[in-house]
């Protein structure tokens, strides 16, 4: 067996001291229930209850059961099927048509299938740029609470959670985490590859061409090349670059939630409806027929210490979003778990970073990543070099074994599995440990009060100008956040205090002061300024928002955001020190250096 890195260990230790009374007392919630429902499914608990079960079943029923008595005391699992499905999301097109697939192969092996909630589903590529990004955060909580609203009728055996971009991932699985019941998770997949990065920059400089030569741009040219890079036709699914979709996707099947193998099949093939069969399959199994409950564990037990650190250590392999820093804090937290951003900036020192695709490879995506080996790959990789955590339990039992592997199609189109490749197939894409892209892929990164915590993308594009056009050098710091493809531009962000507060060092920061960024040890320092003196400065400007969005931040002030009301003060070990400014830099993107 191979011995796990200390520095990880370490962390676990500290994470799982500093757990103990709210893990504890997340996994007595659990307990007391399964010991309530002993023998019974969820339909028989509230037999008592006739008139609300009569509700929850009115619609279909006799679907399942030809009597009354069938209905009560059958032994068949229920299954709640959560979807986030919706046409306005590339990847959540596809979701709409997997209810009915899921409700039939659960009928097929005598189970039955409920839709019980649909979820919002916002994208921050839609709503970049407008005032709808106010809310972006915030639909996370909402998502959560959808969860909630459709599990909460209790009378359900499991659940299967259909969504993963942006926020909707971390939200299907906050809310789940409130009841004690087996999850899994199934997404789209990622979308077909289209033209690459690069090609798609080929057409912008083309219109900035047009520009200097009085002309406007090509408006019909610049979107048929949009819609090249993001070939989603019919089919749907989930952008190809690692923005914070398919980051959720790594974190998601590092927890062991996913169908074995899985993770990157690509939307609309027939691997990707066998997939999505066979989780219906898996959630619905049993040991013996005569048995009330999953054989898939809840997913509170699931989601534990070593499965929280797993998909951190898988984010931060692949050089995934920063947004999984304020995402799997709040996940951790809804398992009574208290993960802290030190112990992301404490790991993110051991892990390589092993993948080089977009936004680091203007020419490869997530499928040249799965192409090349994919997460089977990557996981085993890390594992043998004790740099993940195989001792979990996962919906395919104990063990991450059966995550070395990657799914296929015989030729009789059954669903079968093999052991990923001994190497990778390419190493422009995938390496493994022992030969990186950066000795490491971590990220360190603070702050997450600013109203929305905002999507930087449109200031990075003004930033670009200034770097490409006008030969400036040029770095961004800010307590704003930015995820998945903001390109070649060094940024610390998520700093903190932070600038809305009034109190923030930010703040207080001047035209014409020298900053110092250092990203090698992650410092932000300002060279020849007296400290007490800038201390003694008041707000450069003070926090304002127009009244049209008084709504929107009224809603975000009361939402409820974890990652924020889990962040340390200075005095407690975070990561800002003083007088160094704010150690706060997310170096997660190699060769581009800092971008989020």
């Amino acid at each position: 067996m191979v011995e796990l890195n200390p520095e990880l260990l370490a962390v676990l230790k500290r994470v799982e001291e500093r757990s103990k009374e709210t893990r504890a007392a997340a996994l007595a919630k659990v307990d007391h229930q399964l010991k309530l429902r002993e023998g019974k499914t969820a339909r028989q608990f509230l037999a008592d209850k006739p008139s609300s079960l009569v509700h929850a079943f009115t619609a279909g029923w006799k679907i399942c059961c030809n009597k009354v008595s069938e209905l009560l005391f059958g032994n068949f699992l229920n299954i709640a099927i959560i979807n986030s499905g919706n046409d306005v999301i590339s990847s959540g097109a596809p979701l709409l048509k997997f209810p009915d697939i899921l409700k039939r192969v659960l009928l097929d092996i005598g189970a039955k299938g409920q839709v019980a909630a649909g979820t919002p589903a916002e994208c921050d590529g839609v709503t970049q740029n407008t005032t709808g990004m106010q809310t972006s955060m915030k639909s996370r909580d909402d998502i959560a609470n959808a969860t909630i609203d459709g599990l909460v009728h209790k009378t359900f055996d499991g659940a299967l959670l259909l969504g993963n971009c942006d926020k909707i991932g971390p939200g299907l699985l906050i809310g789940a985490l409130q009841f004690s019941i087996p999850a899994m998770v199934i997404s789209s997949g990622p979308m077909k590859s289209g033209i690459s990065h690069k090609e798609k920059m080929a057409r912008r400089d083309a219109n900035k061409q047009l520009v200097a030569e009085g002309k406007g741009i090509d408006v019909v040219a610049t979107t048929e090349t949009e819609f090249k890079s993001y070939p989603a036709e019919d089919e749907g699914g989930t952008c190809g670059f690692l923005g914070t979709a398919n980051s959720n996707e790594v974190a998601i099947t590092c927890m062991g939630l996913h169908v074995p193998g899985t993770t990157f099949v690509q939307s609309g093939t027939p691997l990707r409806l066998a997939v999505t069969e066979e989780a219906a399959r898996m959630i619905a199994a049993k040991d013996d027929p005569k048995d009330t409950k999953s054989k898939v564990a809840p997913l509170t037990k699931i989601i534990d210490e070593r499965a929280i650190l797993n998909a951190v250590i898988g984010v931060l392999a692949v050089g995934g979003s920063t947004n999984l820093a304020i995402h799997m804090i709040a996940i951790a937290n809804s398992a009574g778990i208290d993960l802290r951003l030190e112990d992301i900036d404490a790991i993110s020192n051991v892990i390589p970073r092993c993948v080089h695709v977009f936004p680091n490879n203007a020419n490869a995506n997530v499928n040249d990543f799965e192409d090349a080996g994919g997460m089977p790959f990557l996981m085993r990789e890390l594992a043998n070099a004790g740099l993940f955590f195989t001792d979990v339990t996962t919906v395919a039992g104990e063990g991450m074994d059966r995550y070395f592997q990657q799914a296929y199609l015989d030729d009789s189109g059954k669903l079968q599995w093999r052991d990923a490749p001994a190497e990778s197939s390419n190493l422009d894409v995938l390496r493994p440990p022992s030969n990186p892209f950066d000795s490491h892929g971590g990220f360190r990164l603070q702050g997450a009060a600013a109203n929305g915590i905002p999507e930087l993308h449109a200031l990075s594009d003004g930033l670009k100008v200034l770097q490409k056009e006008f030969n400036f050098k040029v770095a961004l710091i800010t307590d704003g956040r930015l995820s998945g493809a903001s390109g070649s531009i060094p940024a610390a962000i998520h700093c903190e205090p932070e600038a809305a507060h009034g109190i923030g060092m930010l703040s207080r920061v001047k035209d014409g002061d020298i900053i110092c960024l250092n990203s090698d040890d992650g410092t932000i320092t300002m060279p020849g300024l007296n400290e007490m003196e800038f201390n003694q400065r008041p707000a450069a400007i003070e926090p304002t928002v127009s009244k049209d969005e008084e709504h929107t931040v009224e809603a975000w002030q009361e939402a409820a955001n974890e990652a924020t009301r889990r962040m340390p003060p200075p005095s407690a070990g975070c990561l800002t020190v003083r007088p160094k400014f704010v150690q706060a830099i997310a170096r997660n993107r190699g060769d581009l250096a800092l971008a989020a």
